[in-house]
C-alpha cells in the first residue's frame, strides 16, 4: 500500500481562498469564496444589526467548512494571509478531533500573485523557511 504525503497551501483572508495541493504533478490553485457579500451584508443591516452578524456567522461557518472539507485528507497544511482569517480558520480545525493528525502552520503575509502564492508554499513545505512580511 502506497500512502502519499498531501501538502496543502491556503492563501486567504475573509471572502476567498486560494488552495494549492502540492499532491498533485501540476498543482493548480482551487479558489474558494465567502457567500457573505457586500449585497448580503446591506440587506442584513436594513434588518438590524444583530441579523448581519448572524449571517455573517454562517457564512464564514459554510466557508470554514468547504475549505476544512479539503483539507481533511491532507498530512499538512500551511495556512497564511494578510488577515485574522487563517487564525480564525486554524482555531475551528484546532477545535475539532478530525484535523488532530494534520500538522497545520499559519503565517502573516501580505496580498499575493498567485505565484508568490505558489513560491511561498513551495518554500515553506521545501524546507527553505518562510518569509512573507
Amino acid at each position: 500500500m502506497i500512502i502519499s504525503h498531501k501538502k496543502i497551501g491556503v492563501w486567504m483572508d475573509y471572502s476567498n481562498a486560494y488552495v494549492i495541493s502540492f499532491a498533485e504533478a501540476s498543482p493548480m490553485p482551487k479558489t474558494i469564496t465567502s457567500g457573505f457579500t457586500t449585497r448580503k451584508k446591506e440587506k442584513a443591516l436594513e434588518i438590524s444589526a444583530s441579523s448581519m452578524l448572524s449571517l455573517q456567522q454562517q457564512e464564514a461557518s459554510a466557508y470554514y467548512r468547504d475549505i476544512a472539507a479539503i483539507i481533511l485528507e491532507s498530512n499538512e497544511v500551511f495556512l497564511f494571509g494578510p488577515t485574522d482569517a487563517k487564525k480564525d480558520f486554524f482555531n475551528t480545525l484546532r477545535n475539532d478531533p478530525k484535523f488532530d493528525a494534520i500538522r497545520i502552520e499559519f503565517y502573516n503575509s501580505y496580498r499575493m500573485t498567485g505565484s508568490e502564492e505558489y513560491a511561498a508554499t513551495e518554500n515553506c513545505f521545501s524546507g527553505q523557511g518562510v518569509e512573507l512580511l
